[in-house]
């Protein structure tokens, strides 16, 4: 035995000796001493002996324990090491089995040994129970009979980027309480070399599993790489160059970073059974190439079944996707009038309908139509549901128009009387590619109604001339349109109290026999005129009326012909006519036809029952005349001739004054006395 230390109670220990000094009664001091067994005392028995003093003598005869003796005992520990997979892929799980066996001959107590993982290693897990510390590497076994083993099993996972490289698991540090016979066997070792195998694949396609386009033309491609082997994969790259027909907006990955100008998506390292995701999101554009392709160009491993950067589409590192609608994208364009009002009335106002239809399923941008008003119309305003509307260009711009949508505009005219009245719109731009051509253009024509508005004005130069006197009737004719009249007539039908004397007019000529003031033509905002100059006569009907007699379009506010005196194409003059009674004073029936009667102007116009009888200066009666009461029969006048007793030869009476007396036979006026001298 070898001395290691000693632990007294009380006193001091110098080898051998333990110098306790004093003990009080009843009192126990303890010293305790470690040693250590030798090697080469396996199966001896060992006996310590004490012996003690005192300065008291020992009043107890009880012999003291003055001999403690051991047996030394020993054992053979062993330890071996295997790993189930000397050559795992990278990342891979491997179980190492560490084996601890006694071979005897003695039970062995307080047995532990280190198993610490090297730092290529992860631990996972191991069987022990607790017994083992994956921190420090420190199994504590305990107790250990002769021919028994202990197994512990570790589990760890090979780290990456260890590809080649031997790693090796040794134990250290085998112990137990006893000895141990064999020394040789106290360490096990054993050693890896990690590989890789790879199987990288890709797929592409649109996120929502459609290519139908979201709002505003976007898209979103979907690439994922799945690392389908064992092994990491590194120095990853895809490329995905997008083709002309997208625009590229943004993009997000799970890992590494997209550079859409090169289209290389380089992702690194990917983990076995590891998806990493690239999305895409672009705008759909309307014309271009729509095929997406999308390839493993780079990997430092090699992939088991394809190989990256050769374009073939037939391995699984190469995936295309697109839209296949392309060449079917049409915007069309209809145009109609509103309520269908194909045959307006000129002056009226119509509305011409637009409609812009996305028969495709992409949005299109920057959408221009041209609609320049014919000559036939007159713009007045424009409404749209997008965009806007240049009276002056004809254009009508649009931002966008979304997809499988119609947009309208709508355009108010006048309908001129005169024009071209073919209106045609046509789509002149458009960001999308137009698959058919046929509905880019629409055209309307409308057969508008010759709408006129004639007015008819009439006036007198006099409207209280006295019988005889010459007076003007003056019609003035203006057409308010908005059309040319056409086969316009007037009637004036002179009534009977008037002779024609002549007629003047601005356009057109006038028969006084039929009344008809055979216009033609009156143009937009033309007066035309007519001066009818007649003798006024004492008997007869005074008021004159003139109308439009015929008009070949239709007038919007009268009716030609109908003898309406509301409508503004007829108007009546009102005429006083002034009767004066005039009596001559002389007379001249020498048979030249002129003042060849004793006449007295409007006698049977004023007083139709008149009587009136003529002597001679003896008193003779010359004349008796009686009228029949009618106003409109002409009156039996004295012609000189008598048929009494002083009538000569002939039955003319001689030259001479001769006196007259007037009956008017009416109420108001008494007899009238006068006379009037016979000329020959």
């Amino acid at each position: 035995l070898t001395y290691v230390a000693a632990y007294p109670s009380a006193g001091i220990w110098t080898a051998p000796d333990w110098a306790v000094t004093n003990i009080d009664p009843g009192q126990t001091e303890v010293l305790t001493l470690e040693v250590l067994v030798g090697a080469d005392t396996s199966g001896q028995t060992l006996t310590n002996t004490v012996s003690h003093v005192q300065d008291q003598d020992d009043s107890n005869t009880t012999l003291d324990d003055l001999e403690a003796t051991i047996v030394v005992t020993s054992a053979d520990i062993g330890v071996t090491k295997t790993v189930d997979n000397s050559s795992p892929l990278e990342l891979a799980n491997i179980n190492y089995t560490i084996s601890v066996s006694n071979t005897g001959p003695n039970t062995a107590t307080g047995v532990s040994i280190t198993d610490l993982l090297p730092s290529e290693l992860m631990y996972i897990s191991d069987n022990s129970g607790g017994a083992y510390n994956s921190g420090s590497g420190l199994w504590t076994i305990g107790t250990l009979a002769d021919g028994q083993t202990k197994e512990l099993l570790i589990t760890a996972s090979v780290r990456i980027n260890t590809v080649g490289i031997t790693i090796t698991n040794t134990t250290s540090n085998l112990i137990a309480d006893q000895g141990d016979l064999n020394p040789s066997n106290n360490v096990a070792s054993v050693s890896i070399v990690p590989v890789r195998e790879v199987d990288l694949s890709l797929t592409k396609e649109f996120v929502d599993g459609t290519d139908v386009p979201w709002i505003a033309n976007l898209k979103m491609f979907e690439i994922k790489v799945t690392n389908e082997g064992v092994s990491i994969a590194t120095g990853v790259e895809v490329t995905d160059l997008l083709p002309s027909g997208y625009s590229f907006v943004g993009y997000s990955s799970t890992v590494g970073a997209y550079n859409y100008v090169s289209g290389i998506w380089d992702i690194g390292q990917i983990l076995p059974g590891t998806v990493v995701v690239l999305t895409i999101d672009v705008i759909v554009l309307g014309t271009g190439d729509y095929e997406n392709c999308a390839e493993i160009t780079a990997i430092n491993e090699t992939d088991i079944d394809s190989t990256p950067g050769n374009g073939d589409p037939t391995e699984d590192d190469y995936a295309c996707a697109g839209i296949t609608y392309g060449t079917d994208l049409d915007l069309g364009v209809e145009k109609t009038v509103l309520n269908n009002e194909l045959t307006p009335n000129v002056g009226t106002q119509i509305t011409f309908k637009i409609e812009l239809t996305n028969h495709g399923l992409l949005d299109a941008y920057s959408v221009q139509l041209r609609d320049i008003i014919p000559t036939g119309y007159q713009y007045v305003n424009y409404s749209a549901s997008s965009g806007v509307y240049n009276e002056a260009t004809g254009i009508w711009s649009l931002s966008s128009i979304a997809k499988q949508s119609t947009e309208e505009l709508l355009v108010t005219v006048l309908v001129n009387s005169i024009g071209d009245y073919e209106n045609c719109v046509n789509i002149i731009e458009s960001s999308n590619s137009d698959s058919n051509a046929l509905n880019d253009t629409s055209c309307i024509t409308v057969v508008p109604i010759a709408i006129v508005d004639l007015e008819l004005d009439k006036r007198v130069s006099d409207n209280k001339p006295t019988s005889g006197d010459e007076i003007e009737f003056t019609i003035r004719l203006i057409n308010k349109g908005p059309s040319l009249a056409t086969g316009v007539q007037v009637l004036d039908n002179l009534p009977s109290g008037y002779q024609f004397v002549s007629y003047y007019s601005t356009e057109g000529s006038f028969d006084e026999i039929s009344g008809i003031w055979d216009v033609g033509m009156v143009y937009l905002g033309i007066e035309e005129e007519l001066v009818i100059r007649v003798k006024v006569l004492s008997t007869g009907e005074w008021d004159n009326t003139a109308e439009v007699y015929t008009c070949i379009e239709v007038d919007i506010d009268s009716t030609p012909g109908n003898n309406n005196p509301d409508e503004d194409d007829q108007d009546t003059v009102e005429v006083d006519v002034i009767i004066d009674l005039f009596i001559p004073e002389e007379f001249t029936p020498n048979g030249d036809g002129i003042n060849d009667t004793f006449e007295i102007d409007n006698l049977s116009v004023l007083y139709p029952n008149f009587k009136i009888v003529i002597v001679n200066r003896w008193g003779n009666k010359v004349f008796e005349y009686q009228h029949s009461g009618n106003p409109n029969t002409k009156p039996i006048w004295w012609d000189g001739y008598s048929g009494g007793a002083v009538n000569l030869g002939s039955g003319d009476v001689p030259v001479g004054t001769y006196f007259y007396t007037i009956e008017f036979n009416n109420n108001d006026r008494a007899p009238q006395t006068g006379w009037v001298y016979l000329r020959r």
